[in-house]
C-alpha cells in the first residue's frame, strides 16, 4: 500500500516546480497552442531518450528528468482541460490532487505490481512501462483509440508511473534490483 505521506512528499516538490517555473509553463502553453500536440509528443520522447542514456550511465540526473516528465505531463493535461495560456494555481493544484488520487486507487487495484516488477527488473521496468505509454500516446495522436483509453488517460498513466518510480527511489532506495525486506509494501 502506498503511504500517502510519502507520496505527498514526492508530489509537492513537482507541484512547486511547476508553479515556480512560470516562464517555462507559460512558454510551454504558448508553444502548445501554436504548434499543437507535437510539442508534447516531441518533448516526451526527448525526455525518454535522456532517461535511457541515464540508465546506461547511471547518471545523477535520472530523478530530475523524471520530475521534468511529470511537470510536462501536468502542463499538457492543464492545457487540454483548461486551454489557458496562463496557469491558475488553484486549478493546477486541483488537477494534481485528482491525478494523485487516481494513482492511489489504481495502485490499490493493481496490488503494488509496479514495485514487484521494479524489484525484479530494476530501472528497466520503469523504462518499459514509460515506453509502452509513449508508444500508446503516439498512436492515439495519429488515430482514434479502439478501446476506451484517451490521450489524457495515457498522460495520467505516465505521471503515475513516474511518481511510482520516484516513490520507489525515495522509499526503497531504488538503485538496485531488490528491496529492503523490512519495509512494508
Amino acid at each position: 500500500m502506498l503511504r500517502i505521506d510519502l507520496l505527498n512528499e514526492i508530489v509537492f516538490p513537482i507541484e512547486v516546480l511547476t508553479k515556480e517555473d512560470s516562464n517555462y509553463a507559460t512558454d510551454y502553453l504558448e508553444l502548445r497552442k501554436d504548434l499543437g500536440k507535437v510539442v508534447f509528443v516531441v518533448q516526451g520522447f526527448n525526455n525518454f531518450s535522456i532517461l535511457k542514456k541515464f540508465l546506461k550511465e547511471n547518471a545523477q540526473c535520472y530523478e530530475s528528468t523524471i520530475k521534468d516528465i511529470v511537470r510536462d505531463c501536468f502542463l499538457e493535461l492543464y492545457y487540454r482541460i483548461y486551454g489557458a495560456k496562463v496557469i491558475n494555481l488553484n486549478l493546477l493544484h486541483e488537477m494534481i490532487y485528482q491525478v494523485k488520487e487516481l494513482l492511489i486507487k489504481k495502485n490499490t487495484d493493481y496490488g503494488n505490481s509496479y514495485f514487484e516488477l521494479r524489484k525484479e527488473f530494476g530501472k528497466v521496468a520503469f523504462l518499459v512501462r514509460i515506453a509502452d505509454k509513449l508508444a500508446r500516446l503516439k498512436t492515439l495522436v495519429k488515430q482514434q483509440a479502439q478501446v476506451e483509453e484517451s490521450e489524457e488517460d495515457t498522460i495520467k498513466d505516465i505521471i503515475g508511473y513516474c511518481l511510482l518510480e520516484l516513490y520507489y527511489k525515495q522509499y526503497y532506495g531504488g538503485e538496485s534490483n531488490g528491496m529492503d525486506k523490512d519495509k512494508e509494501w
